[in-house]
This record gives structure tokens, C-alpha cells and sequence, in this order.
């Protein structure tokens, strides 16, 4: 296969990919009759060219867009979509259970139906269903009885993405308060594998009941089930992440590996053996969709007669997979293994020559791996963490070999099991491996410029950096470019990335206020013109870690890594829950805690990771200067801390939880632009009084969605609607965006994964 085809294959997937892409997140192309049209279009225009052979080829990637564009628009609806309709109604839902989905709680069981039929309406896609029954199997047909209600996702820039995950996983809502008849527990080939993999993860962390117990199982059967916040962050450090990848990123890493170690067989020989094995994995993870993925990605190293022939399959193979589920295109662990195959083959050829000239190969080419891997999905590692992992090469290349070993031993370990006692041994070993691995991860990360800060970057940040690494890995589409056009365009390319960076933490930026959606809870974040970041509670859910989910991420696509000030109203959990992890993941330059002493967890906590002289209590009257912002503390109770922050002419006031008597105690309060309503709009907060001297002209209620203490209450809203207050909830806007600017106030919510300015 020629130069000339080979760059036309690449071009079409390329195009085929972005028509996808833009079809699923910006427009709509469903119209037949619009494909048919553009494709005679562009036939029509190459049939009239004099250089038709050349021009065929251009048409035949213009084809491929507009049939990107075409099959993405035409996949399925998002669930929830289909059940508005139904919300809020009691319904009876017929299925079977997903095996490992089943949870059991103090309070209970949750688990994912797949729905099959129900009463009155037509669904045939996933259900999460919450009942106080605890004799729920682990598969098997049910009949579910319960009030159906839409599905509660915090939306948040920067951080976890639930509304895109709910999608991919096709939950459209949930079942509270089910009532559970099952009528089977017998369930399919695909739920036994299930099952079957869900005792595996049992035996494994029976023998290893620890964090590395859980890296294990995620290594070898995909996911981070079980792994702490603080094993994710140290990942995402050292750019490990994808190994943590549900897509089972891993699995292409396997692949190469086991290239490496089965090489003194012959190659046909060497092919069908690594091809069974890869088989057996895929078994032993259950089939899963993300492992069958990332085999059909691993089986192109395998069969691939070379790098162009390897890259041709890679790129069908991944337009097959998208024409059979468009909207894999936005799942990461897709995105994270079809980029771990792509730096095996365009990558690894050129760094292994590198390396294997002043290290012994087999070393070398272990290494040329294991960077091949990391380089190609960097830009990606930094869209989702918004940093930039700079030791991330030295991890990979001393931490991922040592996983490696341990999956293949765990692997061995687990056949073992089977038939001989020393099953136990190689999984004691490889958990032994794990928590090496650990101890040094969490060094490597605790270095100082270990990671970079970077923020959300522009989409060109990312094409530059493929256009250069593409140049420089002498992929087949740019090899006409010469050495000396290919340095300049190399160091042009680094200069435009590194003045992109460095404008990111340097450009001017507007007076803005930031109330992050954190279900039944408080969180806001003070951006300064100055750069300087004053964070008002942290928020906190039971089973979610707000600071490490919601905070951390956000401050991180700001392209900030400190926080100058933070301020803590009182220590419930839904106003002060994310700050342990706050205080991990970054340096708090003053932590202003409640004005009553307290001798709890969360503060002992806090007080672990903040030098003490940078701390002290909230007192009346005492007030911090960021640049032209001041931060003021009104009034310092067993309640809440009250407190204002103004910059120029504008002025926010914060009242924690206080209730009506507390706010008659306050004296001689200034009006305020912006307020941000007492205890999640109570009834016993916000008096007509209160809001007559503050006269806020926006109100801001952080309140989470479908919340079981009826807040806002509707005597709340009426008594701000009477003071001419505008109010912005944030279990209808998602995070809310106040920008403060020399003659207006402009107001944006978080919709569709993005802000959108709130018209008045």
C-alpha cells in the first residue's frame, strides 16, 4: 500500500472521527437526503477535475465526514430525555439485574436495571433502582415497583462529567423506595462472566484486603472499585491515570508487554499465543464493552504486517466501532485506549531507536513502550486532570513495569487458585509489588514541579501538540517534510504551547464569583483580578467527596494551584466536608476556621496539612486584602460565620446557615449586590427584615436537586421575589458564574457543559 492511500485512510478516520464528534456535542445531521446530496456534491467536483486520481481520494475523506456527522446524529436520544414525561410518577419497570452493580448499604440496596418493559411507557435502556431490601441477588430477573424520578448529577466545570457518564451508561433515571419481586436469578452467558469476575475481585481482596488489593483488581479486571480519593490523585500526578481507566487502557499496555517477553518464540507462533491470551483476559474481565474495545485495538499490534498496515486497521477499526456506538467517541477509557495504540504504533518505532542505542534493548524497547503509551495520551491526561504531569515519564517508565508484573502475577495467582495453593503466594506478591509502587508514587508526586498546573487550555493546544508530535514521530501523512522545515515547525509549535501556558496563568481576569453545585451544601469560589483565590466552605456529601470530585478539579481548570484564603462558616459536613481534601491536594495560604473551638475530626484534619501559624479563627471586624478585594467577617457565632467580600463598588454577603434570630442581631447591615441565601433558602432564614437592609439584587440558593427538606421554601422565594431580588438556584443552573465588570453584573449557569449567560 502506497504513501498516497495510506495518508488517505488517516485523513478519512481523522474526518470521520470530528464529523462524529461535532454531530454528538454541537449540531444535528439527520436528514438523508442531506448525506445523499453532499456526497454526489463532492463526486461531482472531483469528476471535474483534471487530476481525478489524486482528487478521488479528497472525495472519499469529504465522504467520510459527512457520514461521521451522519451516524452521529442519528445514535440514540440520551435517556433521560425519553422519561421526563414520566418524572415524578410511580411506575412498574420489568428487567434484569447488571451484575456488579449490586451495593449494599446500611440503609439498604442499589442496583442498575436493564429495563425491559413497564407499565405505560415504552424504555429499553437502564434504570437505577434504590430499595430497602438487602436479599438482592447478584442477577436475575425483577419486577420493580417505586416512583421514578431523574437522576442527580452535580455540574461542574472541571471536574467528573455525570451527566456524559450517565449517557454513555444509558441511565435515564432512578427508582426510589423500590419494591423488589424477583421473579429469576438465573441470568445470561454475559452475567455469569459477570459474576464470575465480581468473585475474582472478592478472592483477590480476601488475600489482599487493601488499597493494593483494589489497584489490583483494577489493573486486572478493569476499574478503580475501592480505591481511595488519594490513590486517584496520585495517579493523575504522576500520569498513571489511565491505567485506572475503566476502558482497560491497560490492556493495549499488556499487549506490547507480552510482545516484549514472548519474543524468542516464532512469530506466527508468538501472535496466536499473545491473541489466546488476550482472549482468555477478555473472558476473565466479563466481556465487558471498554475490554472488548480496547482487544479489537490490541489485536492491530498483533496482526498488523507493519507500522502502515497496523495503522490502516487502527483507523477502520475504530471508525467500526463508532458506526456500531457513535457515542464512544466521548468516553474516555475510548479515547485513552485508542491513544495508548496509536503511540504503539507511530511512537514506539522512534523511540525505540533512541533508547535501545545507549541502553541494553530489552530495557530499551520496555521503555519506548511505556513513553509511546504516555505521550500519545498526554493531551487528554490534561483535559481531564488540567495539569500537566511532568514526572510522568520517569513513573511510566520505573512504576508501569512493576504494575505489569503484578497484573501478570495476580493473573497467575488467580489460575492457580483454581487447582493449587500457590495461587495465594502470587497474589501476596504482587500485592507486595503494589504497595512498593505506591510508596514510590507518593514520593514522586510530593516533589517539588512534579506537576504543572496548566488550567483548561484552548482545543488548538491540543492540535499543535499532535501536528508537532506527529512531525517528530515521522508519521506517514507529514513525511515530505524536511529536517530543517520540520525543526522550525517543531520549536514554532513549542514556543505557541508554552506562550499558551504561560498567558493562561498571567492574562488579566475579571472580578468573579463562582458558586459550585455540591448537592445539599455551600461552596463558592472568589476569583480576584490579582489572581488570588478566596474559597467560602467546601461543600460535602456522605458518600461523595465534594473536595476531591468538585473543588480540587475547578480550582484546577482555573489554572490555579493554591488557595490564598480559605473560610469555613461552621463544620457540618454539606459546608466543610471537602476540606480535608482541599487541603491535601493544594497549599492554603490562610485558613480562617469558625470562631467556637472544636476538637473534631475534619479540623484535626485541616490543621495536619496547614501550618499553624497560617491559621486562626473567625473574629468580628477583622478583615483580609487580596489586591483591591476585602474579605470581612461580620459577625463570628456558634451558627455561622457571616461574612462580606467587596471589590470596588460591588459587594457579596455570606451567611452560612444562620436563621432569623441570627440575622436580627445583625446591625446597621449595607446593602449587598449579591447575597447568598442562609441555609439553602429554609423557611427560618431570610426575614423580610434581613432582605430589606441587605436588598440584594441577586440571590444565589446552593441547594441540591430533589432534596428530602423541601428547600427553597416557597415562603422564601416570595419574600425575595418582594424585595426585587433575581434568584439563581443551583439545582436548576448548575455552578453559577457572577462576573462583576466595570458597568454590569453578568450571570451565567453551567448547562450542557458550559456556562451560559442568564438573561434577566
Amino acid at each position: 500500500m502506497n504513501v498516497e492511500k495510506i495518508n488517505y485512510v488517516y485523513i478519512g478516520s481523522v474526518l470521520y472521527i470530528l464529523g462524529c464528534y461535532g454531530s454528538l456535542e454541537w449540531w444535528q445531521l439527520k436528514n438523508y437526503s442531506v448525506v445523499l446530496m453532499g456526497v454526489l456534491l463532492v463526486l461531482l467536483v472531483s469528476l471535474r477535475l483534471k487530476r481525478l486520481h489524486k482528487f478521488w481520494g479528497v472525495s472519499v475523506c469529504m465522504i467520510f465526514f459527512l457520514l461521521g456527522a451522519w451516524a452521529g446524529s442519528n445514535s440514540p436520544p440520551k435517556p433521560e430525555k425519553t422519561l421526563q414525561p414520566y418524572f415524578q410518577q410511580n411506575v412498574l419497570a420489568y428487567g434484569s439485574i447488571a451484575p456488579e452493580s449490586v451495593k449494599h448499604y446500611s440503609y439498604g440496596t442499589s442496583f442498575i436495571l436493564r429495563c425491559e418493559k413497564s407499565n405505560g411507557f415504552s424504555y429499553s435502556q437502564n434504570l437505577r433502582v434504590f430499595t430497602k431490601e438487602k436479599d438482592i441477588p447478584q442477577m436475575g430477573k425483577v419486577w420493580c415497583n417505586g416512583e421514578l424520578l431523574p437522576l442527580n448529577t452535580l455540574r461542574n466545570p472541571g471536574g467528573f462529567d455525570g451527566e456524559r457518564w450517565n449517557y454513555l451508561q444509558g441511565l435515564g433515571g432512578r427508582l426510589r423506595k423500590a419494591k423488589v419481586e424477583v421473579v429469576s436469578e438465573a441470568g445470561s452467558f454475559l452475567d455469569k462472566l459477570a459474576v464470575f469476575n465480581w468473585r475474582l475481585r472478592e478472592r483477590i481482596l480476601e488475600v489482599a484486603p487493601n488499597e493494593s488489593g483494589a489497584l489490583l483488581c483494577g489493573m486486572l479486571l478493569g476499574g478503580s472499585i475501592g480505591l481511595s480519593d488519594e490513590v486517584r490523585e496520585v495517579f493523575a500526578t504522576n500520569g498513571l491515570a489511565h491505567l485506572l481507566s475503566v476502558s482497560g487502557t491497560h490492556f493495549a499496555l499488556l499487549a506490547g508487554f507480552l510482545l516484549l517477553v514472548l519474543r524468542p518464540l516464532p512469530v506466527k507462533v508468538r501472535k496466536i499465543l499473545i491473541f489466546v491470551l488476550l482472549c482468555a483476559y477478555t473472558l476473565l474481565c466479563g466481556l465487558k464493552p471498554p475490554i472488548v474495545r480496547a482487544l479489537c485495538m490490541s489485536v492491530v499490534l498483533l496482526f498488523g504486517r507493519s507500522g502502515a498496515v497496523r495503522g490502516n486497521l487502527l483507523c477502520l477499526t475504530g471508525i467500526v466501532l463508532l458506526c456500531f456506538r457513535p457515542a464512544w467517541i466521548l468516553d474516555v477509557g475510548f479515547q485513552l485506549s485508542f491513544g495508548a495504540v496509536v503511540g504503539l504504533i507511530w511512537i514506539y518505532p522512534k523511540l525505540r531507536g533512541y533508547f535501545c542505542h545507549w541502553m541494553p534493548e530489552i530495557l530499551g524497547e520496555a521503555m519506548a513502550v511505556t513513553m509511546a503509551a504516555q505521550l500519545a495520551v498526554l493531551p487528554f491526561l490534561v483535559v481531564y486532570f488540567h495539569q500537566l504531569p511532568l514526572i510522568s515519564l520517569v513513573s511510566n517508565i520505573l512504576l508501569v513495569p512493576v504494575l505489569e508484573l503484578a497484573t501478570i502475577l495476580t493473573m497467575v495467582g488467580v489460575a492457580f487458585d483454581f487447582v493449587l495453593p500457590l495461587g495465594e503466594a502470587f497474589i501476596t506478591m504482587a500485592a507486595w509489588l503494589v504497595d512498593q509502587v505506591l510508596v514510590q508514587a507518593k514520593f514522586l508526586a510530593s516533589l517539588p514541579f512534579s506537576t504543572v498546573i496548566v488550567g483548561s487550555l484552548p482545543l488548538f493546544c491540543a492540535v499543535l501538540y499532535y501536528f508537532a508530535l506527529a512531525i517528530w514521530a515521522d508519521v506517514p501523512c507529514l513525511q515530505f517534510v524536511r529536517n530543517k522545515e520540520r525543526k522550525i515547525f517543531l520549536s514554532t509549535m513549542g514556543t505557541l504551547l508554552l506562550g499558551t501556558i504561560i498567558w493562561k496563568h498571567f492574562a488579566p481576569v475579571p472580578f468573579t464569583a463562582y458558586f459550585l453545585d455540591v448537592g445539599q451544601g455551600d461552596c463558592a469560589v472568589i476569583h480576584t483580578p490579582e489572581r488570588e483565590v478566596v474559597v467560602i466552605d467546601t461543600g460535602g456529601l456522605k458518600n461523595y467527596d465534594t473536595g476531591s470530585r468538585v473543588l480540587v478539579p475547578f480550582l484546577r481548570s482555573l489554572g490555579e494551584s493554591k488557595v490564598d484564603a480559605l473560610l469555613l462558616s461552621h463544620y457540618d459536613l454539606d459546608h466543610a466536608g471537602g476540606a480535608g481534601a482541599l487541603a491535601r491536594n493544594m497549599k492554603i495560604e490562610r485558613l480562617i476556621l469558625p470562631s467556637t473551638d472544636s476538637s473534631s475530626e475534619m479540623e484535626s484534619t485541616l490543621l495536619r496539612k496547614v501550618k499553624p501559624s497560617f491559621v486562626e479563627r473567625a473574629s468580628v471586624g477583622r478583615k483580609y486584602e487580596f489586591g483591591e478585594t476585602i474579605l470581612e467577617v461580620l459577625d463570628a457565632n456558634e451558627v455561622s460565620t457571616v461574612a462580606s467580600i467587596k471589590n470596588g463598588k460591588y459587594s457579596l454577603l455570606f451567611t452560612g446557615d444562620i436563621d432569623s434570630a441570627r440575622e436580627r442581631a445583625l446591625k446597621n447591615l449595607e446593602q449587598h449586590d449579591v447575597l447568598k441565601v442562609a441555609h439553602h433558602g429554609s423557611k427560618h432564614s431570610s426575614s423580610l427584615e434581613f432582605l430589606e437592609q441587605v436588598q440584594p439584587k441577586i440571590a444565589v440558593i446552593s441547594v441540591g436537586a430533589g432534596n428530602s427538606y423541601g428547600h427553597p421554601h416557597s415562603e422564601t422565594l416570595e419574600r425575595l421575589d418582594n424585595v426585587g431580588g433575581k434568584v439563581l438556584r443551583t439545582d436548576e443552573l448548575g455552578a453559577i458564574k457572577i462576573v462583576f465588570d466595570e458597568n454590569r453584573i453578568e450571570c451565567f449557569g453551567y448547562v450542557d457543559g458550559k456556562f451560559q449567560r442568564i438573561a434577566f
